[in-house]
């Protein structure tokens, strides 16, 4: 029998559990964007994104963030991006990675999105699961380079 599964949850649920602030630097330290720097989450900034949850019995271990938006020269196109996507270590088995981005794809499907945007730090362990997953068909790929203005932390 397999104890893991996938939740649709709120935001402020995820933030709440005692496993989150482990779980987000773990992310942060595999698949952060480096010049960014650590990790602070603006729970404000949230309050509109959907959120799913991996659990390992009544443990969170993973999660998935998605945003809705429009885009400003296609009117009416609804995008999701996939704004974090994070398992930890002990529970990638099986296929739970894979079944993570489909019910992110049916999540962004479900408020109506006909496109879902990921990037992943070049070479890493999302970026070969992504690459597997799209079986080397996809739409578009995401680049991110820094502008040579210092990191303030948005101050």
């Amino acid at each position: 029998r397999n104890a893991m599964k996938i939740e649709r949850v709120s935001p402020h649920s995820v933030f709440a559990r005692p496993e989150f602030d482990r779980l987000c630097r773990q992310y942060t330290e595999e698949s952060g964007v480096k010049l960014w720097g650590d990790s602070k989450v603006c729970i404000e900034d949230y309050r509109d994104t959907k959120v799913l949850a991996v659990f390992n019995g009544e443990a969170m271990v993973g999660f998935a963030f998605l945003r809705r938006m429009t885009h400003p020269h296609y009117v009416g196109k609804i995008m999701s991006i996939l704004d974090a996507v994070y398992i930890e270590p002990s529970a990638r088995k099986g296929r739970i990675g894979v079944r993570l981005i489909a019910e992110a794809k049916e999540l962004a499907a479900s408020f109506g999105a006909d496109t879902m945007l990921m990037s992943a730090p070049f070479g890493s362990r999302l970026a070969r699961l992504l690459r597997f997953i799209l079986k080397g068909d996809p739409v578009s790929e995401v680049f991110c380079v820094g502008t040579g203005k210092p990191n303030t932390g948005g101050k």
